[in-house]
């Protein structure tokens, strides 16, 4: 494999491990320093198992790496050899962390030019309450009963009965 398909490669990997809203929260959680799977499982409200699969599968993909500690297993954020994929991986995870603040001069090392102000990004947490409340409303969208197809099932015809619950 060239060295292009191996960069797409890489950053196919990377994006199918940040598909998943778990994964990310995880990931921001180890953005500062490697944690143990207790505070994982703490700072999330997650069972054991389920935060130890998600982070099989970011260690399966390349994303997270493990330091022991006697009894005790650390993960923490891998580097990644490729400087474009590192710089997309050191992004993504500042600004899962809510750490926007820090992705202009992030990109100002990589690039060797002074940092500059840009635009806030919402932290993942804001977002997923947004989102949480636009789903709320779309449940309540969808189980009201609409005044055109309402007036229509209330309606009887002579060839069937029907019956309203």
């Amino acid at each position: 494999m060239n060295a292009m398909g191996s960069e797409l490669a890489s950053l196919e990997t990377l994006f199918l491990a940040l598909a998943d809203k778990t994964r990310m929260r995880l990931l921001s959680l180890m953005a500062a320093e490697p944690v143990s799977v207790g505070y994982l499982c703490q700072s999330l409200g997650d069972s054991q198992p389920k935060v130890s699969r998600h982070l099989a599968y970011l260690r399966n993909c390349g994303v997270v790496t493990t330091r022991r500690e006697g009894k005790h297993i650390y993960y923490g954020l891998t580097e990644y050899e490729d400087p474009a994929i590192q710089s997309v991986f050191e992004c993504t995870v500042a600004a899962l962390a809510g750490e926007a603040a820090s992705i202009p001069e992030l990109i100002s090392k990589k690039e060797g030019r002074p940092s500059r102000t840009t635009r806030s990004v919402v932290p993942v947490v804001e977002i997923e309450t947004e989102l949480d409340g636009i789903q709320a409303q779309r449940s309540e969208q969808e189980y009201e009963p609409q005044a055109e197809s309402y007036s229509e099932i209330s309606e009887p015809s002579d060839e069937m009965d029907v019956f309203l619950l």
